[in-house]
């Protein structure tokens, strides 16, 4: 991973652009918005081992995704087959607090684990309006058994399962959200694939989730406690970079970077998490104030 600026991030994208194509998830929309829901024990263990070990954790997250619908300056939709729009100001960008989405019921709850540097993923949709079933604990299989394609259920068991242990056994509360927005090239997933995030902010926990809106974006979550206009772009190659892409990286070094650890070390350092960080401070025997100020590199 890479943590670049604005203009270093345009040159990135235009250098990559001429080589990979834009890879859209959904037809017509070059850009995925993402919330991602981080959530962790009371005493905050997956952080505590995160921030300890880059190549050795746990996370338990919930993603959604959506897509703008929007009206460029010019009058014209620029998602022309989607109903509902939102006009973009007269430099051609806009707000996130400002757009309406295309959106969806589901959303991805995923268990990512890092093993000796090894990262492995396991996941599944599931409905949104019963994610509280899931998150308490209860056995929700019945309701994936509707949703999933009959060819799938095996596979989806054993992920299943697993993650309900961890739910059962560790999970306590959501933690921290963290939006932003992913741009992908790539010709196939399992070769040369680049991402950028943008638009990354981080927003404190909210206790409803989904109870008071069918999806948690910006607009829904309010003011976020940080913004930033740094862009992290991700290489993902299965060998040695291409000759063109070691050019044009040569003047970026990658870094370990996490929004996980990000988000709960700035939600920890708010005044509003006072009682949370020191209960964190307690259990790793440290005082308050050595919880690690914005900028250490955390697990990915």
């Amino acid at each position: 991973k890479y943590e670049v600026g604005p203009a270093a991030a345009l040159f990135l994208r235009q250098e990559i652009a001429r080589r990979l194509p834009c890879f859209e998830f959904e037809r017509g929309y070059p850009y995925t918005h993402v919330t991602t829901l981080y959530f962790d024990t009371r005493n905050r263990d997956f952080y505590r081992k995160a921030e300890r070990s880059y190549e050795d954790n746990v996370k338990i997250r919930v993603k959604e995704y959506y897509y703008p619908l929007l009206v460029d300056a010019h009058g014209d939709r620029a998602n022309s087959s989607v109903p509902g729009a939102v006009e973009m100001h007269g430099n051609g960008t806009y707000s996130p607090q400002e757009a309406s989405y295309r959106t969806s019921p589901v959303c991805y709850v995923e268990l990512k684990q890092s093993v000796a540097g090894l990262v492995i993923k396991k996941r599944f949709g599931f409905p949104k309006k019963d994610l509280p079933l899931l998150l308490g604990g209860k056995d929700v299989w019945p309701i994936l058994v509707r949703i999933t394609p009959s060819e799938d259920l095996s596979s989806l068991e054993d992920v299943y399962r697993e993650l309900l242990r961890y739910l059962s056994c560790y999970l306590g509360e959501l933690t921290s959200i963290v939006c932003y927005r992913r741009t992908v090239y790539q010709e196939s997933e399992e070769e040369l694939r680049i991402t950028f995030d943008d638009h990354l902010a981080v927003y404190p926990p909210v206790p409803d989730l989904y109870e008071r809106a069918g999806a948690l974006t910006p607009a829904v979550l309010g003011k976020p406690i940080r913004t930033s206009d740094k862009v992290i772009l991700e290489v993902k190659c299965p060998g040695k970079y291409p000759s063109w892409l070691e050019k044009a990286m040569q003047y970026h070094s990658p870094r370990r970077l996490s929004k996980f650890t990000t988000s709960v070390r700035l939600i920890l350092s708010d005044s509003n998490g006072s009682g949370v960080r020191a209960a964190v401070a307690e259990e790793s025997g440290h005082k308050e104030e050595t919880i690690a100020p914005e900028g250490k590199k955390g697990a990915g």
